[in-house]
């Protein structure tokens, strides 16, 4: 079977995702965010989205128990509503969470066990106008870039990016 690794939202949706995926077979392994990186069971963590040696903590027990996964789901970019102008603080803040933290991910992969052959899956939401009424978040949309380039830099690497409305 597969194995997810799933970086949890703050709102719920993937929760409704471990959840489906639990239905089926494969293993599945939660990443909330915390103040520091801690190992909560062998198959859920917490990281500080915003610290890089979180990360290499996390890859680094998951390369332990020989339980590197498949699928990296990515859904830190899933949240509330964000304002439409950003503050220096605040700008530099969610840069960390929805840009940052992919490349931390990536980099971690990378050291423990390789990036090469994996499925990455980038979840936001108000990224792109999908209802009328949807704001938009142009912090968000740095992911995009990255989406692009790595393939390039891991050929074999197949990333998806999914932009959700919670209107829904």
């Amino acid at each position: 079977g597969h194995s997810y690794l799933i970086f949890e939202d703050g709102i719920g949706v993937c929760s409704s995702l471990i959840a489906k995926f639990s239905e089926n077979e494969g293993s599945i392994i939660r990443v909330s965010s915390g103040k520091k990186f801690t190992k909560h069971a062998s198959n859920h963590y917490a990281i500080n989205p915003e610290v890089a040696s979180d990360y290499l903590e996390l890859f680094s027990s998951l390369n332990a128990t020989s339980n590197l996964p498949d699928h990296i789901i990515h859904g830190l970019g899933i949240t509330e509503n964000l304002p439409e102008y950003l503050n220096e603080e605040e700008f530099r803040y969610y840069s960390n969470i929805f840009f940052h933290s992919l490349i931390h991910v990536i980099k971690a992969a990378q050291k423990y066990g390789g990036i090469l052959g994996k499925q990455i899956h980038v979840l936001t939401n108000d990224l792109h106008h999908i209802y009328q009424s949807d704001g938009y978040s142009a912090v968000k949309s740095m992911v995009i870039g990255l989406l692009k380039v790595i393939p390039q830099e891991y050929p074999s690497t197949n990333c998806k990016h999914i932009d959700i409305s919670l209107e829904e």
